[in-house]
């Protein structure tokens, strides 16, 4: 059974039906992080540098940590979902960690109507940065549905 990191929004939870689905198909890490705590990023990296990761899913905040985490610990499968990439509302701190992999298969599903994050800008960060990635549009704003990771999850198989 592969192994799937799932990475909650600034402003949500851990776990939920979103968990309750993805553990039915998958061995599912999903911790309870708090973004606001300096060494949030760092103490997520120390639990996961010596397990295998086979796919994480990031929502908002948990995108960007999917990103970060995905060059850092060479996860190849990154589901980002509405990702905070181009903009954070709070100050996040990600150690100077060199990147192992740059060979992940980015899946980017955006809303449409994301007024949290602009959609267009989160394309055009992963431009800049030359990052190959699939993009998905879907006619909903920031918050996403349980139906958008099964189509993610259906589009990677």
């Amino acid at each position: 059974m592969n192994k799937l990191l799932y990475l909650h929004g600034l402003e949500s939870q851990q776990g939920g039906k979103k968990v309750d689905f993805l553990s039915s198909q998958y061995f599912v890490y999903a911790p309870a992080l708090n973004y606001r705590t300096p060494n949030c990023f760092s103490n997520l990296y120390e639990q996961l540098k010596y397990q295998k990761t086979d796919i994480v899913i990031g929502s908002s905040m948990g995108g960007y940590f999917a990103f970060k985490l995905s060059q850092v610990l060479s996860i190849s499968t990154v589901i980002l979902l509405n990702p905070a990439l181009s903009f954070r509302s709070i100050p996040i701190h990600i150690p100077p960690y060199q990147p192992i992999s740059d060979q992940a298969n980015y899946h980017l599903h955006l809303g449409k109507e994301d007024k949290i994050i602009n959609p267009k800008a989160t394309i055009e960060f992963m431009q800049q940065q030359q990052i190959p990635h699939q993009v998905y549009w879907y006619d909903y704003g920031h918050r996403t549905p349980i139906e958008t990771i099964i189509n993610a999850l259906d589009n990677i198989k």
